[in-house]
């Protein structure tokens, strides 16, 4: 059977959805190793962004924490309310600056907390 560009595009294909799959089970294999969700592992990769410094166990406890308790201010399409999406905001940054406020400035404290804002709300909806 000749390789035609439709034969090339279809294994590229496969083998990119092949090699999806393979990062996909790597997340679930270190979030399960840590203990956490991969929810909660997506929020480690954005606090370790900011706080490289930190030790996974500390910064695994913080996303733990962060979750519990954002957790209970979520209800389904809670981001489509000003008010409640304003109080998680408000959660994550002050949650962020009495946890970090030593290591972060002003500047990239909002900006850890504009980003877990960003996976609350993808992964709440």
């Amino acid at each position: 059977m000749p390789l035609t560009s439709k034969t090339l595009s279809f294994a590229t294909a496969v083998e990119k959805l092949e090699s999806l799959v393979k990062e996909i089970v790597e997340i679930d294999e270190r979030a399960h190793k840590l203990g956490i969700s991969k929810e909660e592992y997506a929020l480690l990769n954005v606090a370790k962004k900011y706080l490289s410094n930190r030790s996974d166990s500390d910064l695994t406890a913080f996303v733990k924490e962060l979750d519990r308790e954002i957790k209970t201010m979520l209800f389904p399409g809670w981001w489509r309310e000003v008010k409640m999406e304003t109080e998680v905001e408000q959660t994550l940054f002050d949650t962020c600056f009495q946890k970090f406020a030593g290591d972060l400035d002003t500047k990239q404290l909002t900006s850890l907390s504009e980003e877990l804002m960003n996976f609350i709300v993808r992964y709440n909806p």
